[in-house]
């Protein structure tokens, strides 16, 4: 019977754990994606008032300094 508690104390310990890690993870795809967005719409922004279009890493450290100017 203690042997059956452990064992269930021990799988919800790991289901909390990996709960846990799971949440993290959507939420760093969250921001990624986010970014990836502002990245895009910026990069359509530049290319529809004429300039020539920036490449993704250069629209990402675009979002990136503004994120940094505005403190997000």
């Amino acid at each position: 019977m203690k042997a059956t508690a452990i064992f269930y104390v021990l799988i919800a310990s790991i289901a909390g754990v990996n709960a846990a890690a799971i949440k993290e993870s959507q939420n760093a795809l969250k921001t990624v994606t986010k970014s990836r967005l502002a990245a895009t719409v910026t990069a359509h922004a530049v290319a529809a008032l004429g300039a020539p279009i920036p490449t993704l890493d250069s629209a990402v450290t675009m979002v990136h300094a503004e994120r940094n100017l505005v403190g997000a």
